[in-house]
């Protein structure tokens, strides 16, 4: 540490760029996919100046501008400043991830997490944390219309479409002849994913318990559905499961307390013949539960908006809560997927 620095210490830009101004950056995100620059830029480079005739009349060129170097420090878009103007264009993550045509896109759950923004502040983390209880059920405060709904299906659909094959592939399923699916997503049942007896894949459309969810069940089911996959509307804390030899839960465990989740794995083990499985898809968290952050910001959203209860957990701690049901030999495996890794448990 050379003398100036020790006589005046300074905080690091990490803090200011990664925390404290933090928040910034999913507004940068939030605001190029409204303004539809990704689809716009993977048709061509362009400049800030050609982009900004695309939108309503009156926009400003220097914030459009602005916006898109941000986006270039994101690493989303490229710059060239070889020509004069500048040129951006998509990078290979925005083009495959960013564009609303891409069959990799992940636009939908972009507009589901834009949709929470306004609910995702101190002031209902400091009341959760003065309450010791969540502000209320999710659906209760974001899903007030059918709009609302289908974002967030669309959002869940785009999101499983990515993160599906990855939690499929963690483990060999090849065993099992029937799958069940409880949440009800078809991108995860799309067949190239499946590596079972595809003939005989038998999924359940599985609502969640609230009237909203239930009424738009029809909506949903018009999207193309993969061949041999059957979508059964129901709640899987209150009807009978359907016969399958694996269920899979992906990102539907930690939405909900203890209680409840004790519900739904006794259900799942009385309803598994000997030998049946249970494959969970769920982030992993560190054992000492620091240092992975975005577990650690979900764990946070978690407490503010799901069940009372709902939360992230370890790989121990999903060993133990299976084997309390009566599951053995639990595996957990991380994947390369953000947001799901894989845990597979045998009934006995």
């Amino acid at each position: 540490m050379d003398e100036s620095s020790a006589q005046h210490p300074q905080i690091s830009g990490a803090f200011f760029d990664q925390i404290l101004f933090g928040f910034a950056a999913p507004q940068a995100l939030f605001t190029a996919c409204e303004l539809k620059i990704f689809d716009s830029l993977h048709e061509q480079p362009k400049s800030s100046s050609a982009l900004v005739e695309q939108l309503p009349a009156g926009s400003e060129l220097r914030g459009l501008t602005i916006l898109m170097d941000t986006l270039v420090t994101l690493g989303l878009l490229q710059k060239n400043t070889s020509v004069v103007p500048n040129l951006y264009e998509n990078t290979p993550t925005a083009d495959r991830f960013l564009v609303s045509a891409s069959s990799s896109s992940i636009t939908g759950f972009v507009k589901f997490v834009m949709m929470q923004q306004s609910y995702l502040n101190s002031t209902n983390f400091i009341c959760a944390i003065k309450n010791e209880k969540a502000l209320g059920k999710t659906w209760d405060h974001f899903y007030h219309s059918k709009e609302d709904l289908m974002i967030f299906q669309q959002g869940f659909d785009h999101l499983t479409s990515i993160e599906g094959p990855p939690l499929l592939s963690a483990f060999d399923l090849s065993a099992f002849n029937q799958v069940c699916d409880l949440g009800g997503n078809p991108n995860i049942m799309r067949a190239e994913n499946l590596p079972i007896h595809r003939e005989c894949v038998r999924p359940i459309r599985s609502w969640f318990p609230c009237p909203c969810l239930q009424t738009g069940a029809t909506g949903r089911l018009a999207v193309p559905q993969p061949v041999n996959v059957t979508l059964i509307s129901g709640d899987f804390f209150t009807d009978e499961l359907p016969k399958a030899d694996l269920y899979t839960l992906r990102n539907i465990v930690h939405d909900w307390g203890d209680d409840k989740v004790d519900l739904l794995l006794e259900k799942v083990f009385k309803a598994l013949p000997s030998g049946g499985g249970i494959l969970l898809g769920e982030m992993l968290m560190p054992e000492d539960k620091t240092g992975h952050l975005l577990s650690n910001i979900l764990s946070m959203i978690m407490f503010m908006f799901c069940d009372t209860g709902a939360h992230e957990r370890t790989a121990q701690e999903y060993t133990k809560l299976l084997q309390k049901h009566g599951f053995v030999d639990v595996q957990t495996r991380s994947t390369d997927a953000a947001l799901t890794d894989a845990i597979l448990a045998i009934k006995p």
